[in-house]
């Protein structure tokens, strides 16, 4: 059997190798070594970023143009149904990953394919702090039109549905899809067991992602600040972003200076492999304060190296936390919720073993290798309902 994966993501092709980030990068590399003819298509990025880190282990490319919005998306149709017309002429099956922003493409695709939602569009649109006004308007137009392309291929024989996490698996019930968590950790990444029996004082946090109002930032320096006036000692590191792109997204917070100030530290941009899986073993918790996610890889990463995590309850992140079992989750837009929490794990350092054990216990299946198996039974089902190998 023939088969094609068409990425969602950008690529960069660096003299003759297609370049990935990690998580993408592991998947398609993982599924190289069962499927090894398999075509692999991605966007191509103009230009090198850091997150491209990850190459891919074969040849057999097509590229795609640039696309980094649903407008490139559609300027670029035309292009992109040709190429699907002309893949799906050749090859038996598809991995498609979602969301696609050349949509408008999709008609194209007919033959049996898995396709694996990677993002909850319809949510996404609904989101006020990104989409307000016509922006608003805009996007939930394009989500709508989206969810009706998307279901129209759903429906189709002998197609397959994989979610990343339940949320998406419950607004797309109707298909069976199969829900799971993504994934940038291999197997022999995690570590064998955790490496103290205690947090450390000052109580370590660290938080991975962007300085943004959706990722929660004023609320967690908000609940900081209430430990700190209970009398305990928290050093907040920041990754992701540096100080002077935290003072700039949230200029109203004045974390370091006066009265109410944090101990804090910006690691700056730290992309994944040895030097971020060390930061999570030096840290006590993650903490992810979010008021809008997906399925974030962090809470797997952390976790594979033995740091708890405090998350709030929002998307995808139920998926891959159940609380008090190998994480704490907190209610969004509450800094006393997330405050007590944290608390929790500073006053209690039997808690704190017991979600750091069971963490690394429980993201042992969700590894890459994991991952990846999902779709491998998916493939290995079209394959034998075809009678092709």
């Amino acid at each position: 059997m023939k088969i094609a994966f068409i990425s969602t993501r950008n690529g960069y092709l660096d003299q003759g190798t297609l370049m990935f980030d990690k998580a993408n990068g592991r998947l398609i590399n993982q599924l190289l070594k069962k499927y090894p003819e398999m075509l692999v298509v991605s966007y191509s990025a103009a230009q090198p970023r850091a997150v491209y880190n990850e190459p891919i282990a074969t040849q057999n490319l097509r590229m795609m143009p640039e696309t980094r919005s649903y407008i490139q998306g559609f300027r670029n149709t035309r292009e992109v149904s040709t190429l699907l017309k002309e893949l799906n002429a050749e090859y038996d099956a598809f991995i498609f990953q979602l969301p696609f922003h050349a949509f408008l493409a999709m008609r194209r695709q007919t033959k049996p394919s898995v396709f694996h939602i990677c993002a909850n569009v319809v949510t996404a649109a609904q989101n006020p702090i990104k989409y307000s006004g016509w922006r608003g308007i805009i996007s939930r137009a394009i989500a709508g039109r989206l969810d009706r392309a998307y279901r129209k291929q759903f429906k189709k024989k002998n197609n397959a549905v994989v979610t990343n996490g339940d949320e998406l698996a419950q607004l797309y019930g109707e298909y069976t899809p199969v829900a799971t968590v993504s994934s940038s950790i291999l197997d022999a990444e995690v570590v064998p067991q955790i490496n103290k029996t205690a947090p450390g004082t000052p109580f370590q946090l660290v938080f991975v992602g962007r300085p943004t109002l959706e990722k929660g930032v004023d609320l967690l320096v908000n609940a900081i600040l209430m430990l700190q006036q209970r009398g305990l000692q928290v050093h907040l590191t920041c990754i992701g972003f540096t100080e002077e792109e935290f003072l700039q997204a949230n200029q109203h917070l004045q974390v370091m200076s006066g009265s109410e100030s944090i101990e804090v530290s910006f690691a700056g941009v730290i992309p994944f492999g040895p030097a971020l899986l060390a930061k999570y073993q030096e840290a006590d918790a993650l903490v992810l304060p979010s008021r809008n996610e997906g399925t974030p890889r962090v809470l797997i990463e952390a976790r594979s190296q033995g740091c708890p995590v405090v998350a709030t309850r929002v998307g995808g992140i139920p998926s891959s936390i159940q609380h008090g079992e190998d994480g704490l989750l907190v209610p969004p837009e509450d800094a006393t919720a997330l405050a007590e929490a944290l608390a929790s794990l500073i006053d209690d350092p039997a808690l704190w073993v017991r979600l750091a054990r069971q963490g690394l216990e429980r993201v042992r299946s969700m590894t890459v290798e994991n991952f990846s198996k999902v779709f491998e039974d998916k493939i290995d089902a079209l394959a034998a309902s075809y009678g092709k190998q």
